[in-house]
C-alpha cells in the first residue's frame, strides 16, 4: 500500500511553497481555511489557487447544505480544473447521509473528496453509493476523532477492511469476463445433461416408451405423439439452452417437457425423489425464462 502526503492548506504562500515540493502530492481546502487565509471571493480566489497548483490534485468544497444545492456547486467547482476533486461531507449539518449528493456527481464522473467521516459504517455507505471507476477520495478524520478521547485505530481498520473487501470481491475474480462467460455456459451445460442422457433412450426404446406411457392411461397413437413431441422437446430445448443467445427459448421447451412428464409419471403414484429433484430443474428453469437481461 503506497502513502500519499496532501496538505490540508489554503494560504498561498504555503501552496506555492509545497507544490515545489514532490514529497507533496496533493491538496485540500475547505471554506473556513479560506477564510483564514483572508478570501473574500471563494470562486476567485480558488482561481488563484489553481494558477498556483494546475497539476497536483487539488480538492475545494461546497458548502451549501441542501442536496440540490451541494450538486449545483459541485457541478460548477468541477469545471474549475481538470485536477480539481469536488469536496463533499458525509453528512450535511442535519447529520444527513449525503449519498444522493455522491452518487448524482460520481455518475457525472467528477472527481470527489468525501469528507469528515469518521466510522466505518460511513465509509461503507461511502462505497456503495459510488460506481468504483471515478476517482474518489474518503477522508476519515482520525486526528479529530482522536481529539474527541475516542480511539481512532479501530474505525480505521474496518474502513479499509470494508475497502479491500470491496475491491477483492466485486472488482477481481467474478468480474473477470471470461471466468463468468466460462461459468455460464458451464452451469447451462450441466442443467442440460439430465435432458441430454434421456434422449438416447426415448429414440432407441421407442415401442416400449411408447407403452410404458400408454400404461399411465394415455392412448395410442396419442402417446406415441407426445413420445415425439417430448423427444422434439428434448432436442430443441438442450440446443438452445446451450448455445443458443436466448436460453429463455431452451427454458420454456425443457419446461413443455418437464412439468407434464412429473405429474403424469411421478405424481400418481407419488415418486418423493424424482418429483423433488424434477421441482429444483422446474424452479432453475422458470428463473431463466423469466429473468431480464442485465
Amino acid at each position: 500500500m503506497s502513502i500519499k502526503v496532501f496538505c490540508d492548506i489554503a494560504d498561498l504562500k504555503k501552496i506555492k511553497e509545497f507544490n515545489s515540493n514532490n514529497f507533496v502530492k496533493g491538496f485540500t481546502t475547505n471554506p473556513s481555511l479560506m477564510r483564514k487565509a483572508g478570501a473574500k471571493d471563494y470562486k476567485s480566489y480558488s482561481k488563484q489557487i489553481l494558477k498556483v497548483c494546475n497539476k497536483k490534485p487539488i480538492s475545494f468544497e461546497v458548502f451549501a447544505d441542501s442536496p440540490r444545492l451541494m450538486i449545483e456547486q459541485g457541478v460548477k467547482i468541477n469545471k474549475w480544473g481538470r485536477n480539481v476533486y469536488v469536496k463533499v461531507p458525509v453528512i450535511n449539518s442535519k447529520k444527513q447521509f449525503t449519498g444522493k449528493v455522491i452518487r448524482n456527481l460520481n455518475s457525472r464522473n467528477i472527481k470527489l473528496n468525501i469528507t469528515a467521516v469518521y466510522t466505518a459504517k460511513q465509509t461503507a455507505k461511502i462505497l456503495k453509493a459510488i460506481n468504483k471507476k471515478t476517482k474518489v477520495i474518503i477522508s476519515i478524520f482520525a486526528g479529530r476523532a482522536a481529539d474527541t478521547g475516542k480511539d481512532p485505530v479501530p474505525e480505521f481498520i474496518k474502513s479499509i477492511k470494508i475497502f479491500f473487501y470491496n475491491k477483492v470481491m466485486k472488482n477481481s475474480f467474478l468480474k473477470n469476463k471470461t471466468i463468468k462467460s466460462f461459468l455460464d455456459f458451464f452451469s447451462r451445460l450441466s442443467i442440460s445433461a439430465i435432458f441430454i442422457s434421456a434422449i438416447p433412450g426415448k429414440i432407441n426404446d421407442f415401442e416400449r416408451t411408447v407403452e410404458y406411457i400408454s400404461s399411465k392411461g394415455i392412448p395410442e397413437p396419442i402417446s406415441s405423439i407426445l413420445l415425439v413431441g417430448a423427444i422434439i422437446c428434448l432436442i430443441l430445448g438442450s440446443g438452445f439452452f446451450i448455445f443458443g443467445e436466448n436460453q429463455k427459448i431452451g427454458s420454456v421447451f425443457l419446461l413443455l417437457f418437464l412439468i407434464p412428464t412429473t405429474i403424469i409419471f411421478h405424481v400418481f403414484p407419488f415418486h418423493q425423489r424424482a418429483v423433488f429433484m424434477n421441482l429444483a430443474l422446474i424452479g432453475g428453469l422458470i428463473i431463466t425464462a423469466i429473468r431480464e437481461p442485465k
